[in-house]
């Protein structure tokens, strides 16, 4: 296992699933247009894709939530796993190793890991994102990821640690759409929990899986179809009423917990029982909001850790965990560590970045609220 973020003697792994990493690079331009010619006045690199972001953020978040009144201590173990290639993925493996991620991927025989750059307007605040492809899979290479996340979770369970995975992103050229999916019936069989965030046909078949938690923003929910017309399309429907009954949605399929994040608007979330609104009041100085779902992510992550290694969690009816055994003000709590860790980033230079301070700063600010709606007019 990894070395880890040490705040006391619990421990607990977290396997962030990356299918598609990158080499991030951030350029600052002022005044960027395109066809112009401009000047980077200041750039950086780091391993990229949404699970490596994860792998990244949890390490920050695993100190700067630890304490009795914020989250329960563990000694966080972060291996990072996907598939990387050529030398942009030996970079990948270099920069999450010197991070504290043990890096565990599976190498690709041919191709590049992709690299995307971000550029940043230091002027106007946009943020333009550019994404190559990233390499191709072979047959063989989607039935080898399944074997090292087992061999992952088999180590942890040998070891008597509990562990949770994190799928995150698109998938890579050629690679099965229900790839997320195997890999959560994976983990179901040795009773882990997966969050997952994804878009498109691999979100509705991961969702159809089974996974403990779905993290997704407004439009990827829309995108998965599954609010009735009966609730949709409603005149009068506001944005927040349909998002809601989507989540909800999530909740009747067994998710335990369904987050759609929104950007300033913060996030929704619904746990099963109750539907949970955080938000961040006042404006936020924003240096660049790439990897904010991301940190979100990782909170929900090293909270759902904390509650595995203390023995929070009971069994619920599915090869899963359920939150019956979580007092609401803990369910709350994970809402607000989500809004206030996607806050830090968005004000911190750097993806997926969340200073301890910033974070707990983020945190004193965030309100988070039950939300209700009153019944519709003619319907029950």
């Amino acid at each position: 296992m990894s070395p880890g973020r040490e705040v006391s003697g619990r421990q607990a792994l977290l396997v962030t699933v990356t299918p598609n990493p990158s080499v991030d690079r951030v350029w600052h331009i002022a005044g960027f247009r395109p066809g112009g010619a401009h000047r980077v006045v200041r750039s950086w690199a780091a391993a990229g894709g949404k699970g490596c972001n994860v792998a990244r953020a949890a390490l920050d978040l695993a100190w700067a939530m630890s304490g009795p009144a914020r989250c329960p201590r563990v000694l966080l173990r972060v291996v990072a796993t996907g598939f990387l290639a050529g030398t942009a993925g030996d970079f990948v493996e270099r920069d999450l190793a010197g991070r504290g991620v043990r890096v565990a991927f599976v190498r690709l025989a041919g191709g590049e890991t992709r690299t995307c750059p971000t550029i940043v307007d230091t002027l106007s605040g946009e943020v333009t994102e550019i994404r190559e492809p990233g390499p191709a899979l072979a047959l063989a290479d989607a039935g080898a990821l399944e074997e090292r996340l087992a061999s992952l979770l088999g180590e942890a369970e040998a070891e008597g640690v509990p562990a949770v995975v994190t799928l995150s992103g698109g998938l890579p050229p050629e690679a099965p759409k229900d790839l997320y999916a195997r890999l959560i019936r994976a983990a179901a069989r040795r009773r882990v929990p997966c969050v997952l965030d994804t878009s498109g046909e691999p979100l509705a078949a991961g969702v159809g899986a089974g996974p403990w938690a779905v993290k997704v923003n407004e439009e990827e929910l829309k995108s998965l179809g599954l609010d009735p017309a009966a609730r949709a399309g409603i005149p009068g429907e506001t944005a927040e009423r349909d998002l809601a009954a989507r989540l909800e949605a999530l909740g009747e399929r067994g998710v335990r917990l369904a987050v759609a994040t929104r950007g300033r608007q913060g996030l929704l979330a619904y746990d099963g029982r109750t539907l949970w609104r955080g938000t961040l009041p006042g404006e936020l100085d924003v240096v660049q909001p790439v990897g904010s779902g991301d940190a979100a992510t990782a909170a929900l992550a090293v909270r759902l850790a904390g509650w595995l290694a203390r023995g929070a969690l009971q069994a619920g009816d599915r090869p899963d965990l359920g939150l019956v055994s979580v007092p609401e003000p803990e369910r709350m709590e994970v809402i607000r560590d989500m809004a206030a860790a996607g806050a830090a980033n968005a004000t911190t230079e750097g993806i997926a970045t969340c200073p301890r301070d910033v974070f707990r700063a983020m945190r004193e600010r965030a309100r988070i609220e039950p939300v209700s709606f009153p019944p519709r007019a003619g319907r029950p």
